[in-house]
């Protein structure tokens, strides 16, 4: 809605007060289901969002391109080093869930919440379902 307002030339502020309800899956499949959803919607709102990429700020335009590109990244990066020895792979590993540990520790850092430190995993969920659920997700984009 934001980036339709924008591009009839309207003017947006941010405000740290708004809020959104939504169901959270405790069951794997629903999540998988509701992240695939969710997916779609993010794919097709990016054809609105490039329109209004002139009239955001750099940081989130630049955001929006990498949150699109960033699970075929991690895709190909993957298919690339299936050739390569076991040992490449434990590196990769090793370096996903370092780089998730320095992620979660700036968050307890700035918050003193230990609860940041869960990105430390998030990394492997990530891969395992979220990956496959963007591809599918792109692939039957206009499938409702």
């Amino acid at each position: 809605m934001t980036n339709l307002l924008l591009i009839k030339g309207y003017a947006t502020h941010y405000t740290p007060f708004a809020s959104c309800k939504t169901d959270t899956p405790a069951e794997l499949l629903r999540w998988i289901a509701q992240q695939t959803r969710w997916c779609k919607s993010f794919y097709r709102e990016f054809l609105v969002n490039v329109r209004s990429f002139h009239k955001q700020p750099l940081w989130l335009a630049a955001q929006l391109v990498f949150q699109t590109i960033f699970p075929f990244f991690i895709l190909s990066t993957l298919v690339y080093f299936i050739t390569m020895s076991v040992d490449i792979y434990c590196i990769i590993i090793t370096m996903i869930i370092l780089m998730g540990f320095i992620r979660g520790l700036i968050g307890v850092l700035r918050t003193g919440k230990l609860v940041f430190f869960y990105y430390t995993f998030y990394v492997i969920f990530y891969v395992l379902y979220l990956v496959p659920c963007k591809l599918f997700a792109f692939l039957t984009v206009w499938n409702n």
